[in-house]
């Protein structure tokens, strides 16, 4: 009989681990996970949709895993165990199924208290939609560089300013060198064609203000399942950050006098 295999949604706050791949430091994302598993009895690697970076969260990753035990035991495990990230549904999925096939992924930048011209950012920004090749864009490797990104929107919330990327993949630091290079140029007057660059971009947003906010998969029907105490613990570690980094904003005003 076929073990089940199952693609599980979860969320993670990555600031207390070394990055996510297994093997990556001794206290890896993906090792994280397994460690527990295998305490449940479940001893096999989990195939991962997003390999984010170090110091990149998450609100919507997703993994494989096959077993024979109830899908909501193991979520509850987990969610038990690990106390900064939340598994929240999960879909019974075809054997061979790669959670890296995905419809679209969608990842947010977050930019607070920096007086970021809105306007100028989305129009540098507007360069990088549609099918490029982001070699510049991208930390080497020998793959395919060639990507399409479908939109960016960039939303402004008084100090808060947030990107949204919306794309079926992306490569590895394709988006943190996007908007580095829109960042360094926002408030320049001329502002050099990305795609003519000699050279990689040496410019690269820096981490922990990017987030994978969901992966969308093309007919898999989730269950949503998750504890309220274990969501009132996460909303606790939100408003615990919230108000820290308003304290520093607070601190920053004073230093300049408000300006």
């Amino acid at each position: 009989m076929d073990i089940p295999n199952y693609l599980i949604k979860f969320a993670y706050d990555a600031s207390g681990y070394t990055g996510f791949q297994r093997g990556n430091g001794d206290r890896s994302i993906e090792g994280t996970i397994e460690k527990h598993l295998a305490e449940l009895g479940v001893f096999q690697r989990i195939r991962s949709a997003a390999r984010t970076d170090r110091l990149v969260s998450a609100l919507g990753n997703a993994f494989t895993v096959s077993s024979e035990r109830d899908p909501e035991d193991i979520l509850s495990y987990l969610n038990a165990s690990i106390e900064d990230m939340l598994f929240y549904a999960y879909a019974r999925v075809a054997e061979g199924f790669n959670p890296r096939h995905c419809k679209m992924k969608q990842y947010r930048y977050h930019i607070t208290g920096n007086n970021i011209n809105a306007e100028r950012l989305e129009r540098i920004l507007s360069m990088f939609q549609g099918t490029h090749d982001f070699r510049n864009f991208a930390k080497a490797d020998r793959r395919n560089t060639v990507r399409r990104i479908d939109r960016i929107e960039v939303m402004s919330d008084g100090d808060t300013v947030t990107v949204d990327f919306y794309a079926q993949s992306f490569i590895w630091h394709q988006i943190r060198s996007i908007m580095g290079f829109a960042l360094h140029y926002v408030e320049s007057e001329e502002v050099p064609e990305p795609f003519s660059l000699q050279g990689r971009n040496r410019f690269l947003a820096e981490p922990e203000y990017l987030v994978l906010v969901d992966i969308e998969y093309e007919g898999v029907q989730f269950r949503h399942t998750v504890k309220r105490s274990k969501l009132e613990g996460a909303l606790e570690s939100y408003r615990k950050h919230s108000v820290r980094a308003s304290l520093w904003k607070g601190m920053a005003d004073r230093a300049v006098g408000g300006q």
